[in-house]
């Protein structure tokens, strides 16, 4: 069956933050309600694979050429290059009609079931965070294998799409968005495995309020800065009302260590989900996320 409501937020991520299913969603910062998890961080569609020309294709292969040793990488230039030959049987008239559909189905779901297997992939770590547990990061094919799936979700919102696609230069005879799923998957791999070889430190953040909230980017960077042309590797990943993520260089977050932090870091923390938020916001009660409703206030901070 295809799922038409392909969610770019995993609804399990959620869970922490949910009551009898609802999570407390503020929408683009006006009106706070009770939401199911269902109906958020999705679009109907959103990962499907649109046709897509060889010129296409070859853009694409030039631009993860350089990534050729990263996760993944060869994997879907392959899928692509088999995917552009069924796209093609699919425009002539007298094939099989019935073979026709399967390939227009699969160009729906495909990618779709691709990041649910790589939300089960994140699952088993998120369970050990949860349970204050980051001795699994000791090996090295678990933190790569985290820091993969934390990039695959930074990049696979519709806020990030439509950055790329609204910051891209236009590429003579390429349509860039159908392709950017391979290009997408590539960086993944390559930028999970920079990552994971650098000197950082792994803490999660523990915050006995229980008011962390999240937002429809649920990974951010947050020493990525093109104004001031700050490139720096920290990310904050939110895992719980009172649990978060922290991946950094910072001395004052100790690596594997759990770190209770103040309401102002708190504060400071939610307010870098608030700028990184694109139109939904989340926390575990109303008075959570209804606090950053003035959007004039907190733009301005933002700035």
């Amino acid at each position: 069956m295809i799922k038409k409501r392909q969610h770019y937020v995993y609804q399990k991520y959620l869970e922490p933050w949910t009551n009898k299913g609802q999570v407390w969603c503020l929408f683009n910062r006006t009106n706070a309600n009770p939401v199911n998890t269902i109906n958020i961080g999705q679009e109907k569609y959103f990962y499907q694979i649109k046709d897509f020309t060889a010129q296409d294709l070859s853009v694409a292969k030039q631009l993860v050429s350089h990534n050729k040793d990263s996760f993944y990488s060869s994997y879907w230039v392959d899928f692509y290059d088999g995917l552009l030959k069924l796209q093609d049987y699919t425009k002539e008239p007298d094939n099989d009609k019935e073979l026709v559909e399967v390939i227009k189905r699969m160009c729906k779901q495909i990618e779709e079931e691709v990041n649910s297997g790589i939300e089960n992939r994140l699952l088993p770590f998120l369970q050990k965070m949860l349970n204050k547990d980051l001795s699994f990061l000791k090996v090295d094919e678990n933190k790569f294998m985290l820091c993969y799936c934390l990039m695959e979700q930074l990049s696979r919102t519709k806020m990030m799409k439509d950055i790329v696609m609204h910051g891209i230069q236009h590429i003579e005879n390429c349509n860039f968005e159908n392709v950017w799923s391979l290009v997408r998957h590539s960086y993944c791999g390559f930028i999970g495995f920079v990552l994971a070889v650098q000197e950082m430190n792994y803490c999660l953040l523990n915050n006995p309020n229980n008011n962390f909230i999240t937002c429809d980017q649920p990974v951010i960077s947050t020493k990525f800065d093109l104004v001031d042309d700050v490139f720096d590797m920290e990310y904050y990943y939110p895992i719980s009302p009172n649990l978060a993520l922290f991946i950094t260089k910072d001395k004052n977050y100790p690596n594997l260590s759990i770190k209770e932090v103040s309401c102002e870091e708190v504060e400071k923390f939610n307010l870098a989900m608030v700028c990184n938020s694109n139109f939904q916001l989340y926390g575990k009660t109303k008075e959570d996320i209804e606090k950053y409703k003035e959007q004039k206030d907190y733009d301005n901070l933002c700035t």
